[in-house]
């Protein structure tokens, strides 16, 4: 073979951040920057100014709740607007209305009249915002880049997403001692106006034609109608809860691991939600270095697999530096189960059902998320934290094996 004939390698860098080369969602990922940055550091500062204002947990719960909840309901809706609207005005509008908001918070906080409820209903409009834009979110991203970057487009998307959440915190931890909690919701606004200049400097292929030629419950009812009657949708659709399940086992029993069973203390737990970033980061990179991968159906189920006996391992773990590097592991297993999953399901939808379908991710986390927390303090206060988290690590396995198992054609994908 000639030397000049000889292929070269992509290097690295190129191949983990391809979908960056095309204009349109290189700038869909600046906004996406900016937007969630923002909002990080406004969940913190809500959160730490209801402490301030109630000493309660119960309130710092009952905002947790008014954050999901509202997702189960409002994310149907969005689904059917994404696929009846241009998604681009719907995302402008959910970014200005949230910087509405994110501006009325600021007005009370400077003014000393803010009260609890004040962050409870933000909070609430800000899950029904959110319900309408991530759906046309989800929706968006195959149109901004070839079939082939689908994969690395949305695993950089969430990298956008896990990088705000990892550097917005230890900045509003900042601002907070600092400056207290009120310039934060102005700095989310901030956030929002960026990510809409961005996004309104983005072309976007018009709506698809046969998306409203029925009414807006029609559309709804047979968006399900259409998961429904897909077994293969179907299994895609419980990935997305099957993650959902592990990400609250998290957020319920992290406190507990590191202080009454790791004896680790706050450190301790800081460690522990640290592992849980840093391994959410290195799996998003690991996806967007695969590229077009093939065997994503495979894929998926070895990650699932290897997530329920993380979570099995980490359970019976009684040192913190295994609990550290076994989270890691979990962590970066469970975000490419979910997201090489969400590609998957991009790739077998049609464009006209993308928002409907897709929106079913988001009321898994308003609805099944709830729930999930419920039940797992229910287990952990009668059966014990580690008996759950054990029990949760083998209905991971076996709902994975039973999928791998029943369906082929997931097998397949």
């Amino acid at each position: 073979m000639e030397p000049n004939s000889r292929i070269n390698p992509v290097p690295f860098w190129s191949r983990t951040f391809s979908s960056l080369r095309y204009r349109d969602y290189r700038l869909y990922w600046f906004g996406s920057c900016t937007e969630h940055t923002g909002q990080q550091m406004e969940i913190m500062a809500s959160a730490w100014l209801m402490m301030e204002l109630t000493r309660s947990p119960f309130y710092l719960g009952l905002l947790t709740c008014c954050r999901i909840a509202p997702l189960f309901f409002f994310a149907l809706l969005g689904g059917v607007v994404a696929d009846r609207r241009d998604r681009r005005r719907v995302l402008l509008g959910c970014f200005m209305a949230s910087a509405v908001v994110s501006t009325s918070l600021l007005v009370l906080a400077r003014t000393g009249t803010i009260a609890p409820w004040h962050l409870l209903l933000a909070a609430v409009l800000n899950a029904a915002i959110k319900g309408i834009n991530h759906p046309a979110r989800d929706a968006l991203i195959p149109n901004l880049t070839p079939k082939h970057e689908w994969m690395n487009a949305i695993a950089l998307d969430t990298i956008s997403v896990r990088t705000a959440a990892i550097l917005g915190a230890p900045l509003a931890g900042g601002f907070i001692a600092s400056f207290g909690t009120a310039p934060l919701f102005g700095v989310s606004t901030v956030g929002m106006l960026l990510a809409s200049f961005w996004l309104m400097r983005i072309n976007v292929p018009a709506v698809h034609p046969r998306a409203g030629t029925h009414g807006a419950w029609q559309n709804l009812g047979k968006g399900l109608e259409y998961v429904v009657a897909n077994g293969l949708i179907v299994c895609l659709v419980l990935v997305f809860a099957l993650r959902e399940f592990q990400s609250e086992m998290s957020s319920t029993f992290l406190p507990f691991f590191a202080d009454s069973i790791l004896h680790a203390g706050p450190t301790g737990f800081g460690y522990l939600n640290m592992a849980e970033g840093i391994g959410g980061v290195v799996g998003l990179f690991g996806i967007a270095t695969l590229g077009n991968y093939r065997h994503k159906g495979k894929l998926i189920i070895c990650c699932g697999i290897l997530v329920g006996f993380l979570l099995i391992a980490f359970s019976v773990s009684q040192a913190l530096l295994l609990s550290f590097l076994l989270l890691i592991a979990a962590s970066g297993f469970g975000t490419v189960f979910e997201n090489v999953g969400r590609t998957a399901l991009q790739g077998i939808i049609p464009d006209e059902m993308r928002g409907r379908v897709m929106s079913l991710r988001e009321v898994i986390r308003g609805f099944v998320g709830a729930w999930v927390a419920y039940g797992l303090g229910l287990g952990g206060e009668y059966a014990g934290v580690v008996s759950t988290s054990m029990l949760l690590g083998v209905f991971i396995i076996l709902c994975v094996v039973s999928i791998y198992v029943f369906l082929p054609a997931f097998r397949k994908l």
